[in-house]
């Protein structure tokens, strides 16, 4: 799932609107509408966390590894001394 389509089910679950959502930021509503059509470029990290908070849950952020193919893709791509 999405980053956008998750900051939507997280608010609709909550049973909050956009305006809420931003009052509880500190932002505008267009702000808040922009995050989740996904047109605010570069989100950052700080945003998706205030977000949350506004919506009484948190943020989980995990690395996966990657995928052995995108390891020898890498090693290949890395300069040799």
């Amino acid at each position: 799932m999405e980053i956008t389509q998750e900051l939507v089910r997280i608010r609709e679950r909550q049973k909050l609107t956009q305006q809420e959502i931003a009052d509880k930021m500190g932002v505008s509503q267009p702000l808040v509408a922009r995050l989740e059509r996904g047109e605010a470029p570069n989100i950052k990290l700080g945003t998706l966390i205030r977000y949350a908070a506004a919506a009484d849950t948190s943020v989980t952020v995990s690395f996966e590894p990657m995928k052995r193919a995108r390891k020898k893709t890498a090693a290949k791509a890395a300069p040799t001394a």
